[in-house]
């Protein structure tokens, strides 16, 4: 548990550190459906695999690898569009809807709208 933690912790502080060294509003590289699909499925993968952090890990990867997209090149997309107002309302609206789409298909979701929102 407190591993996983800790690697929420690195993740959110690499999030960050990256938000203070890149600025960009290139509209055209940001794929906010696919982004958004990414944050709402390791929102569910990290309350599924709460404790597991063996588990988390390789859905983690499981889910970059489903999208085609490292985490690196998702991380760096997520930080753009924290620079666009509109892009950023956009992957909102987006990942709420993707999580709706998840629980219409009765996938089991342990996450509530309000933490979709950072």
């Amino acid at each position: 548990m407190k591993q996983v933690k800790k690697n929420n912790m690195k993740l959110l502080l690499s999030i960050l550190a990256l938000l203070l060294f890149f600025s960009c509003d290139d509209e055209a590289d940001v794929d906010v459906d696919t982004i958004s699909k990414i944050y709402v499925d390791l929102l569910v993968a990290e309350e599924t695999y709460r404790g597991h952090s063996d588990s988390l890990i390789q859905k983690r990867e499981d889910i970059f690898a489903e999208y085609n997209k490292t985490e690196e090149e998702y991380n760096n997309t997520f930080m753009q569009m924290k620079n666009n107002q509109k892009i950023w309302n956009d992957f909102f609206e987006a990942s709420l809807a993707y999580l709706d789409t998840l629980r219409a298909r009765g996938t089991n979701v342990k996450i509530d709208s309000s933490q979709v929102r950072l």
